[in-house]
């Protein structure tokens, strides 16, 4: 798909949202699609700080300066989901996440015939993520082919909790959970520093 065409896609899911959000069906507003324009990485529906989208709507969970809605990060999972390639399992993935300066950020499930080197959604949405600007996550989703919420595994709530922290807020079967509530005892930057500032005499032995 060319350049043009997805970013006419991304125009168009922009628009579905909106109309989703505010029951209008109001066009888009200008500034939506410079951005596209500008930057096809960060698709429309990055404006989450905007007056039309950041208002208050149910699903919504206040963290911070920034207002999670879980209604427009499953529509822009649903749309990273038509770019899953899933050959071999068929089971794609999309997911989205909000970064704390507002914007979103989305990846899909890629497939490989090695499949261990297959890339889940959550590696894709934290490269799009890298690419786009970094930052820290506020709150994320992943859902199936058929729309449903996909809890993450353990090497993907690995990865969203090394960019989201103990507070990120994830859309479960459970409910909307801080991920560290189905993540405890999670490996972090201490482990790393702590061996290391022992010296090598006082690493107990083997034992054998």
């Amino acid at each position: 798909m060319s350049a043009e065409a997805l970013l006419r896609e991304d125009v168009l899911a922009a628009k579905a949202i909106l109309r989703m959000l505010d029951g209008t069906g109001e066009p888009v507003p200008d500034y939506l699609i410079s951005r596209a324009k500008l930057d096809p990485m960060r698709y429309p529906w990055n404006a989450v700080d905007s007056p039309e989208i950041n208002a208050t709507h149910p699903g919504s969970t206040q963290r911070g300066d920034v207002r999670p809605d879980f209604d427009v990060l499953r529509a822009a999972a649903r749309a990273a989901l038509h770019h899953s390639y899933a050959p071999y399992s068929s089971f794609p993935v999309g997911a989205a996440a909000l970064v704390d300066d507002g914007r979103v950020v989305s990846g899909a499930s890629v497939e490989n015939a090695s499949f261990g080197v297959a890339l889940r959604a959550e590696d894709t949405l934290i490269g799009q993520l890298q690419m786009t600007g970094g930052g820290r996550l506020v709150a994320f989703i992943s859902i199936d082919g058929a729309g449903g919420l996909v809890l993450p595994e353990g090497r993907s709530r690995q990865l969203l909790f090394e960019f989201g922290g103990p507070d990120l807020l994830v859309d479960t079967p459970r409910g909307i959970l801080a991920i560290s509530e189905f993540l405890p005892d999670t490996f972090d930057s201490p482990e790393l520093e702590a061996p290391a500032q022992r010296p090598l005499r006082d690493i107990p032995p083997l034992g054998f």
